[in-house]
């Protein structure tokens, strides 16, 4: 597998030896990564209809109402979509970054000091990055 684990090897090394890694490892990784990449999809839809549902059903907000309904409202109901995505993703990337579960010795902050661990696929990371395209 092309995948670095040695965390005594240097990565620039095996990276020059092994020119064909790749960031999944298996036909099954690439399926779950494009399950998350579907399911984030579906999850921010429904975030989205969710707020829209709220503010014209639920809560009645002068703001909301006084906007046109053909692009303020649809443009007010993203940006809280949009708030939603990014303190998930944030809050993710900051978590798996403090606790990396991929590293040969894990410890906070690994990847910031060991360089293979830093250059070697974790598929947490890759299903975040998933997240994010959803």
């Amino acid at each position: 597998m092309p995948i670095l684990f040695n965390s005594t090897a240097d990565p620039i090394q095996n990276l020059k030896s092994n020119q064909e890694g790749y960031a999944f490892s298996s036909a099954l990784d690439l399926q779950f990564h494009l399950q998350v990449y579907v399911a984030s999809v579906i999850s921010f839809i429904t975030i989205n209809r969710f707020w829209k549902f709220l503010f014209e059903h639920v809560v009645s907000l002068e703001r909301y109402q006084n906007l046109s309904e053909k692009y303020e409202r649809p443009y007010f109901v993203s940006l809280l979509t949009a708030n939603v995505h990014h303190f998930t993703v944030s809050a993710l990337a900051i978590y798996t970054f403090v606790y990396p579960d991929h590293c040969s010795e894990n410890y906070p902050l690994a990847w910031f000091y060991d360089l293979t661990c830093r250059v070697t696929v974790n598929p947490t990371h890759v299903s975040i990055v998933m997240l994010t395209l959803g």
